[in-house]
């Protein structure tokens, strides 16, 4: 019966208790905030009222106290008082017009004063008695058939400052209109009362204007005198506390608590992941081997666990060594190369979940459920990670584990460097199908998604990473090297990844450091856009017949199908596509995989023949006689035509390259620059210095001019045959043009992966390769002499020295050859050197 797999993890109930406890801190942090906001508003609005109310009982009583003093004048004049022995209306019209806001004028001796209470009632009458006998009462509100009139009575007093009568006004609607005036109706409700000289609990509501709030939680209310008050209602529109001032603390706080909650979260999967593969080793070195060596978890309960395993295997017989490890079953690689072809299909995407052990024995072993891949940590070998590529033997050093672990330890690097997605592609080599599978595989289980774009170019995959969503990519390439060779060229972030960065990956794998997931794998077949675009930048003058040698790689029907789109005459040879290599190695560099390119130009009278290495990023050209045209001379074709557009840019070439193409380029107005031999090392270079063309004596040139500044076989051969195209003469004739040497063809000697570079030390202190000399130690050593050079140096790509001579004349390439054949057989005796 198969056992359940629980999806409840650790890590599931500790995020269910951090999350329940953030919910109860954020309610907390929200009530508290509230309250607090609240209590705040609720201070800011008393505050405000009372600020409020006081203004405006300030304004009414300026109102009242200025409406008092014209009367007090109005009663003190002259006119006024002779009123009271000689009454003229005149003078009555003449205080109503000056008085502002007045009804009625009654100017009243003594006597008069008493009897008003008939006409304007008691409270009239009570205000003039009480004038008359010195007492001052402010302005009087009575209301009379439901209207509010408005009484200040004054005492006339004559010459000897004795009470002779009294001014008394009735203030009508225009007064009150401008005693209104005096309050900002708009900030809320304003209510002034007049309460009662006998019972202040009564009273009379003298007005009330504006809008009171619906809530009415603050009411503010201020004297104007003794018997009028103020009262004030702020409005809805009463100014709010800004709740940012108060919340953001508290934001800010939680926030900060979320995102360290997160960083441990991350931090404390990690340590989990880690512990889990280092369980996973364990116990699957315990089950399959026997070995027990004790892991150094940093979680207690997988320490536990891993106690308990070995107690149940202890107790089960395991560790008897009697288990065998399961093997992974594939096809016999043998049947291929006697077809002399290979099927070039995606990978499949596999299914991360398996079984880690089975039953090996007549005893049951139990069925732990893990994630499996890519976490068995494999033998990786440290001698694949060389200069610039990951290479080594296909069936011994790169098998499927090795592989996963590879593809496992970049999909983590490129997690941790925030890259969610890499591109995939494949030479035609036996064994990348299966090599790029178990390479997916890897990626996939650290959560990146692959794009395939299937069997391609190394060209067209630095052009799918320039053009697709992603700028990372992995070739499996074994490029120019035997057909037992594999290996992977890795990009990120367009840039190709050299030894530093190679090595990191390694000791990744050494730690075990993985990021787990599970990617998604997306198809993208783009060769008719990487056609198109070639083609769209080529303009062809004339015609050219053109033999292409495809080396039995990939490069060959893609380039014959861009050749052919591009309206040449193409005689393909080797265009075909076979793993096994069989006409020759892919590698144009060396004349012996360039003799049938030789013949078949001459024999269909062809123009130019062109040869392409297993994965397209070198190139060799013979011309039409069949000579070959080494790249460094192509190098000066490019360069004199990009210079003349360009004058001034940088050309890059490396240490292998001719003394001639110096010259050429600063005669033709360029700026030379010698460096170190290696795809990658070239093109780090050409970015430091923004560089439009560079190239390398094995074939790889390199073009920024109208081009992304990759190594591309396919693109250069376009550029080439366009330039060609514009000039109708013969191929030979346009290359004798430029300056030549006697040359060797690049030499190379079988040498040890250490010993090589122990031979470039002892070489760089001989005496003979420095007399009379220019020396460069940039990249093995180089000997430049005023009749030619020499140059030795370790291959970064295999275990060989490659040498190279060059010399005005016989004699001087045969003496230059001598001095370092006779330096290194003292040196290295044990080189068989071929010259």
């Amino acid at each position: 019966m198969e056992m359940k797999v629980p999806k409840r993890t650790l890590a599931f109930y500790n995020r269910l208790g951090i999350w329940v406890a953030l919910l109860f801190i954020s309610l907390g942090l929200s009530m508290q905030s509230l309250q607090v906001n609240l209590f705040a508003q609720a201070t800011l609005d008393k505050e405000y009222a009372q600020a409020m109310a006081q203004q405006m009982a300030h304004s009414l009583r300026i109102k009242l106290a200025e409406t008092q003093m014209q009367q007090k004048n109005a009663a003190r004049h002259a006119n006024t008082i002779d009123y009271l022995n000689n009454p003229d209306s005149s003078w009555k019209r003449t205080l109503k017009s000056l008085i502002t806001g007045s009804e009625q004028i009654f100017i009243l001796d003594n006597l008069s004063a008493l009897g008003l209470q008939n006409q304007l009632g008691y409270a009239v009458q009570e205000l003039a008695t009480n004038t008359l006998k010195g007492k001052e009462f402010p302005l009087e509100a009575v209301q009379r058939n439901g209207e509010i009139h408005f009484y200040l009575a004054t005492p006339i007093k004559d010459y000897s400052n004795s009470i002779q009568g009294i001014l008394l006004i009735e203030y009508g609607a225009n007064w009150l209109e401008q005693l209104r005036s005096g309050a900002a109706a708009k900030h809320g409700l304003i209510s002034t009362r007049q309460v009662l000289r006998s019972d202040p609990n009564k009273g009379l509501q003298v007005f009330e204007i504006g809008k009171k709030s619906d809530s009415q939680l603050t009411v503010v209310t201020e004297s104007i005198n003794d018997y009028w008050f103020l009262t004030f209602i702020p409005a809805d529109t009463r100014p709010q506390l800004a709740t940012t001032t108060i919340v953001t603390p508290w934001v800010v706080a939680l926030l900060s608590t979320l995102i360290v909650l997160f960083i441990l979260i991350w931090l404390q999967k990690r340590e989990i992941n880690r512990n889990k593969l280092m369980l996973y080793n364990y116990v699957r070195h315990l089950y399959r081997k026997g070995e027990n060596d004790w892991p150094k978890f940093n979680i207690k309960i997988f320490h536990e666990l891993a106690k308990a395993m070995e107690h149940l295997a202890n107790s089960k017989g395991i560790n008897s060594g009697q288990s065998e490890s399961p093997e992974r079953h594939v096809q016999n690689s043998s049947t291929d190369r006697e077809k002399q072809s290979v099927e070039l299909t995606q990978p499949v995407t596999s299914t991360k979940k398996k079984k880690a052990f089975s039953a090996h024995s007549n005893k049951a072993i139990p069925q732990v459920m893990v994630e499996e891949v890519p976490h068995a940590k494999a033998i990786v070998s440290q001698s694949i990670f060389r200069t610039y590529d990951i290479r080594g033997d296909a069936e011994q050093e790169l098998s499927q584990e090795a592989t996963e672990q590879i593809g496992l330890a970049l999909g983590s690097e490129l997690q941790s460097r925030g890259e969610k997605s890499i591109i995939i592609a494949w030479d035609g080599r036996l064994s990348s199908p299966k090599i790029a599978q178990a390479m997916q595989d890897g990626l996939l289980a650290s959560g990146t998604n692959v794009i395939s774009i299937g069997a391609a170019t190394i060209g067209m995959l630095y052009y799918a990473c320039h053009e697709l969503e992603t700028s990372n990519g992995v070739m499996i390439t074994g490029s120019h090297n035997p057909a037992n060779i594999n290996g992977f060229t890795i990009v990120i972030n367009r840039k190709s990844l050299m030894q530093e960065q190679l090595m990191a990956l390694y000791h990744r794998i050494q730690r075990q450091d993985f990021i787990s997931g599970q990617g998604a794998v997306e198809n993208n077949d783009l060769s008719r856009d990487y056609i198109e675009r070639i083609q769209s930048d080529i303009q062809l003058s004339r015609p050219l017949k053109v033999v292409l040698d495809g080396s039995n790689g990939i490069a060959g029907p893609i380039g014959l199908q861009l050749l052919k789109t591009m309206g040449l005459d193409v005689i393909p040879l080797n265009c075909n596509v076979d793993g096994s290599f069989p006409s020759h190695q892919p590698d144009p560099s060396k004349s012996a995989n360039l003799v049938a390119l030789q013949e078949a130009v001459k024999e269909h009278k062809a123009d130019i023949g062109i040869a392409f290495d297993g994965d397209g990023d070198r190139i060799g050209i013979v011309d039409e006689q069949g000579s070959i045209i080494s790249p460094d001379r192509i190098l000066m074709f490019l360069a004199k035509d990009i210079i003349s557009r360009q004058p001034g840019c940088d050309v890059v070439y490396d240490v292998k390259s001719s003394r001639r193409l110096t010259q050429l380029i600063s005669q033709s107005g360029g700026r030379p620059t010698m460096w170190k031999t290696g795809h990658s090392l070239m093109k780090a270079k050409m970015e430091e210095l923004n560089a439009v063309l560079g190239g390398e004596l094995s074939g790889h040139i390199f073009l920024r001019d109208r081009w992304y500044g990759f190594d591309d076989s396919l693109y250069v051969s376009a550029r080439v045959l366009e330039l060609l195209s514009h000039q109708f003469e013969p191929v030979s004739n346009i290359f004798s043009e430029f300056p030549n040497d006697i040359s060797t063809t690049e030499i190379t000697v079988d040498s040890d992966d250490k010993r090589k570079f122990t031979i470039i030390q002892l070489l760089a202190s001989e005496p003979s390769l420095q007399e009379g000399a220019r020396i460069s130690v940039i990249d093995g050593i180089r000997s430049d002499f005023a009749d030619g050079w020499g140059l030795v140096r370790a291959s970064n790509t295999s275990p060989t020295l490659t040498l190279r001579f060059a010399g005005e004349s016989d004699e001087a390439l045969e003496r230059i050859k001598a001095l370092f054949k006779e330096a290194l057989s003292r040196h290295a005796p044990e080189l068989t050197i071929p010259f």
